[in-house]
Parts: C-alpha cells; sequence; structure tokens
C-alpha cells in the first residue's frame, strides 16, 4: 500500500461517511446551522462586517435570500434559545431579500465567504444542501492529506488505528455543518500529520517542503478561523517538539532555513491577522450566545469536565444532545485501551508528554471556562478541542507500534476495537435520525432527504467496519505486513 493510495482510500471513505451524516441530519438542524447558514449568504454577497445588533434575538442583522430564511423558521423557532430575530425576518430589503439576526457575526468572514458562494445558486434548504457538501468535500481533502503525511512514516496498525479512532461521530458529524469548527478540526489533523512526518528522519527528503507547506497552509487555517486557534496551534507545535526532541527540530530546521523561515513568516501573519479580528470584533467580551431566550446555564465543576470529555465522542445534533450510552461506551473502550496502553509503555519524555496531553484535555476547559464565565457564561463545547487533542490517539498508536504492543496476536485486537468504532458510528447515525422522524418540525419538513433510520446506521456500520479494517491492517506494497518501526517520535533524542 502506497502512501497516496492510502490518502485515496481515507478521503474517499470518510466522504461516504459524510454523505450518510449529510443525510441523517435534517436542514437547518445542525449545531447553529440556521446561524451559519445566514452568516455565509451575507458574507457572499461582501456582507463581511456586521455591525447592527439584533433587538431581539442574537447576534447582528444581516441581509440574505428570503427563501433561505423561510426554509430555517421552523427548525429555529423550535430551539430555546435563539430570539424572533434569529428565526423571522426583520424586515424586506430590495426583491426576496430580507433581514435576519446571526449569532455568527464576529467570526472571519473569510470561510463564510467561500462556503456561502456554493449555496448562491441554489434556493432555500437547496442552499444549505449545497454548502454542506462543500463543507464535506474540504475536509474530506484536508483529511486525506493528513493521512497522506501520515503514510510518508510507514505506519503500523496501532498508529494507523489511532488515526481512525481519532476521527469520533462527533468529528464527522462536525464536518458536514457549514461553520467553521469542521475546517478547524481538519487543520488540526493535518498540522499534527505533517510536523511528525516532515521530523521523522525515515521520511525521505524529498518530501520535505512538501510537508512544510502543508504543515504552514494548516497552520494558517488554524490559526484564523476562530478565536482559539492560536492557542491550538501553539499546542500542537509545543506537543510536536517536545515528542521529537529539539535537536531533531534544529536538524530539519537547518537543512532548509530559507523555507523555514517564508513559511513561519507567512503563519506569523496569519496569527496576527487572526488575532486582530477576533480583538478588533470584540470576540473576548460579551458571548453572543447569552442574548436569546433561554437563561445563562450554571458551571457546575464536579460534572462539567466529565461531559466536555464525552462531547469529544458524541453530541448531536446540538451540544447538549447526547448520544446512545453505547457509543461513549464503545469508543470510550477503543480510545481508552490505546491510550492506556501507551502510557504504560511508553518511557521517558514521551510518558511525560503524552500524560501532560492526556490532562491537559481535561484541564483547560475548565481554565478557559473559569476565565470567562463571567462574559460569555458556560458555552464550552467538548468538540473544541479535537483541533488540537486529535493527535493524541495517533502518538499513542505510534508508541504501541515501537514497543511492539501485542505484535504476535498480529490484526485480531486491531479489527476487534474497530468493530466498537464501527458500532459507535452506526449507532449515532441512526439514534440521529430517529430521533428526528419523532419531532413534528423535522418529520413534516418536505426538503429533508434522508433515508430509513435503520438502514442509514447499518450502511454506516457496514462502511465504518469496512473501510477502518482495510486501513488498520492492509500490508505496505513492499513488506508483507505493516511495519512497527520506529518513528521519530521514538526514534529521536533531544
Amino acid at each position: 500500500m502506497r502512501p497516496v493510495r492510502f490518502a485515496a482510500v481515507v478521503a474517499v471513505g470518510y466522504l461516504l461517511m459524510q454523505t450518510l451524516w449529510i443525510l441523517t441530519v435534517p436542514p437547518f438542524r445542525g449545531v447553529d446551522e440556521f446561524d451559519h447558514a445566514f452568516r455565509a449568504a451575507g458574507a457572499a454577497t461582501g456582507q463581511w462586517r456586521l455591525t447592527e445588533p439584533a433587538a431581539d434575538g442574537r447576534g447582528m442583522e444581516v441581509v440574505v435570500p428570503a427563501d433561505l430564511v423561510a426554509a430555517a423558521s421552523a427548525q429555529c423557532d423550535w430551539l430555546p434559545y435563539p430570539g424572533p430575530d434569529n428565526c423571522f425576518p426583520i424586515d424586506e430589503v430590495g426583491e426576496d431579500q430580507v433581514v435576519i439576526a446571526t449569532s455568527a457575526a464576529l467570526y472571519n468572514p473569510v470561510w463564510y465567504a467561500v462556503v456561502g458562494q456554493a449555496g448562491r445558486p441554489f434556493e432555500g434548504a437547496g442552499s444549505l444542501y449545497a454548502m454542506r457538501i462543500f463543507t464535506s468535500l474540504v475536509c474530506a481533502v484536508g483529511v486525506g492529506l493528513a493521512a497522506w503525511a501520515l503514510a510518508l512514516r510507514r505506519p503500523g496498525r496501532w498508529t494507523r488505528f489511532g488515526f481512525v479512532a481519532a476521527l469520533t461521530p462527533v468529528w464527522i458529524y462536525s464536518t458536514v455543518v457549514p461553520g467553521p469548527n469542521g475546517p478547524e478540526m481538519t487543520a488540526g489533523l493535518i498540522l499534527w500529520m505533517s510536523l511528525l512526518a516532515v521530523f521523522d528522519p525515515e521520511v525521505p527528503p524529498r518530501h520535505e517542503r512538501w510537508l512544510l507547506c502543508l504543515a504552514g497552509g494548516a497552520a494558517c487555517v488554524l490559526a484564523t478561523l476562530r478565536l482559539l486557534g492560536p492557542m491550538w496551534l501553539g499546542v500542537v507545535v509545543l506537543a510536536v517538539v517536545a515528542l521529537v526532541g529539539y535537536r531533531q527540530v534544529f536538524a530539519v530546521v537547518r537543512r532548509r532555513a530559507r523555507w523555514w523561515a517564508a513559511v513561519s513568516g507567512v503563519v506569523v501573519v496569519a496569527v496576527v491577522a487572526g488575532s486582530w479580528w477576533s480583538l478588533d470584533q470584540g470576540m473576548t467580551g460579551t458571548s453572543l450566545d447569552v442574548q436569546g431566550k433561554g437563561p445563562m446555564p450554571e458551571f457546575e465543576v464536579g460534572t462539567k469536565p466529565f461531559a466536555w470529555t464525552l462531547g469529544m465522542v458524541a453530541a448531536f445534533p446540538l451540544r447538549r444532545e447526547t448520544a446512545h450510552p453505547a457509543v461513549y461506551m464503545c469508543v470510550s473502550l477503543a480510545l481508552g485501551f490505546i491510550l492506556v496502553a501507551a502510557v504504560i509503555r511508553a518511557r521517558g519524555r514521551h510518558r511525560v508528554v503524552l500524560g501532560a496531553m492526556l490532562l491537559l484535555v481535561v484541564a483547560l476547559p475548565v481554565v478557559l471556562t473559569a476565565a470567562t464565565m463571567d462574559t460569555q457564561g458556560v458555552i464550552w463545547q467538548g468538540r473544541y478541542q479535537l483541533a488540537w487533542a486529535v493527535g493524541i490517539p495517533v502518538v499513542a498508536g505510534a508508541v504501541l507500534d515501537h514497543t511492539g504492543f501485542l505484535r504476535g496476536e498480529r490484526d485480531k485486537p486491531v479489527v476487534l476495537l474497530v468493530v466498537l468504532l464501527a458500532i459507535a458510528h452506526g449507532m449515532s447515525v441512526w439514534g440521529v435520525s430517529l430521533g428526528e422522524t419523532r419531532r413534528p418540525v423535522s418529520a413534516d419538513d418536505p426538503s429533508w432527504v434522508s433515508l430509513p433510520p435503520v438502514l442509514l446506521g447499518v450502511l454506516f456500520f457496514l462502511l465504518a467496519l469496512v473501510w477502518a479494517t482495510w486501513l488498520c491492517t492492509r500490508p505496505w506494497a513492499d513488506e508483507g505486513e505493516a511495519v512497527g518501526k520506529p518513528s521519530a517520535v521514538e526514534t529521536a533524542r533531544g
């Protein structure tokens, strides 16, 4: 199996799973999906900076097509937190154009301007579906690029399983909603895989420039899409340097110093630009999320961290809507198995770094929420951390490959864990689809293109099972079995 073929299989299989998620979630039912659609429609027509606050709702006013608002009104009005200005036209402006409020007003408009163009040729729910498809394609290509970078390191079974397991149900779901969170997470995955590959002494030097450009592009996207992007960028870079070792990092940087300087300069500009937009728009001040119908949620120290961690597995369509307990159990068993095993078998600084990353996953949301509680309330969602935490299972898998964990058992343990992941994915789409068929606002929507819940669940289970099994067990082109050789994470001495 060659890197390009590995990447193609990853991208195609991932896109098929995204397609099933598109069919699962009714139009405008995704997390804040109507807000993202309104922001995208406005940005696509040049409304990048919104300044008029909504009188009775969240966010700022924007001018969008009337058919888009009409298609979204029912789903929006069913929710407890938006105000009337978020769901129904505030005023009519010109031909078939209305004023509506969007809580996504302060986000960087570049992504919205791009995805909004995909929806412009269509009307109503068709415009949203076009945005979903475009977002899915962008993220699927990004996941494929990350898989190509991973494959250059010729990873063993456990490393590949870590890559597959990191794409949790909420990860795939988030990459079909036309907001910035999905592309942000995808950029984080690309950054992780490209940096680990560029510092791996076993990766041929001819790939260094491509990997460096890939890492630089991902870093720019990560730094500009959302407020916390620069923080995630810093965490990933520091984690990779700590894992690889500073001597190996310096050796690679010195070899192509001009390229590193040029790419770093572009990334610095992106970080400054993204931070400037967030500060200029006042995103560190009062959150738009607390201006709707519902009261500001309280911060329960004893339960929130646990809920946020589970939210990295499944929370859809909205952040407080949980999946079936079996979904969390299956993913937790699969991920927990390789994470615990990796911490036990890791040595030296790799154990320290891996343990620190796991601790940071739990502590960081608590610290950030405590620091912004007075102005923003409890707005954290578990999926926010996936932009950087996605690399942890891959690192854990690399440690297990290097130490020869269960090597004598060959594919059996990996396939067993893949079955658990496939069950979780299948039950996720089945549960969401079944729940929506019981909600009149979704069941009565003629624009919802879907399949029977059971069929969706079975198709997703089979697709995930075949896809992940092939990726995790397929031997490389010139070997009888997948290698478990040491990579830069294991061989570097810093």
